[in-house]
């Protein structure tokens, strides 16, 4: 009987032992597993995290490419715009040369007219004198007429050409104050 007791006694420390060994075997084990789930834990939190903020993020950049697409599409009407009324300018200012070209034409016409009665007429008066001195004297009248009236003609002609010039740049004129006034714009 003395073994069976000693061999109940020494079984009984060990089953202790174990009992006690395994609640702890089983924290560890327990805390092991939480350390290799707490990443996977963190990174989860993470996402939770981030994943509202990248959707806020990503909703701001298309509205703001969506509005910069609109001003870009808005800028490129008014540039459209903007050429349309320049080359409206330069055809305005077209006609308005032609129109003055006709101006100057006519201008011309009805110089040389003059200038041809004149010369007949002095042809005319040359025919009938009688003496060189009255020849000199028609000469000299006409050289007189015609100075003084090329003078006239010459300062008709000048002014012509530069209310023509005034009207020819009026258009292209306002074009470059409307040009600088979208450069303005612009720039603030």
């Amino acid at each position: 009987m003395a073994k069976t007791l000693a061999k109940k006694t020494v079984a009984a420390p060990a089953k202790a032992a174990v009992k006690t060994a395994a609640p702890k075997a089983a924290k560890k084990i327990r805390a092991k597993a939480a350390e290799v789930a707490a990443p996977e834990a963190k990174i989860a939190n993470i996402i939770e995290t981030i994943q509202p903020k990248v959707k806020e993020a990503m909703t701001d950049t298309v509205k703001t490419a969506k509005s910069a697409m609109e001003k870009g599409v808005e800028i490129a009407k008014d540039v459209v715009a903007f050429h349309k009324g320049n080359f409206e300018a330069v055809v305005e200012s077209g006609k308005i040369a032609a129109k003055g070209s006709q101006e100057v034409g006519q201008l011309a016409a009805e110089n040389a007219r003059k200038n041809w009665d004149a010369t007949t007429a002095m042809l005319k008066a040359a025919t009938a004198v009688k003496s060189p001195a009255d020849m000199l004297k028609v000469q000299s009248e006409f050289a007189r007429e015609r100075f003084d009236f090329g003078v006239a003609q010459f300062s008709k002609t000048t002014e012509l050409f530069v209310k023509l010039a005034g009207e020819i740049a009026q258009p292209l004129q306002g074009r470059y104050a409307v040009a600088a006034e979208k450069v303005k714009s612009y720039a603030l």
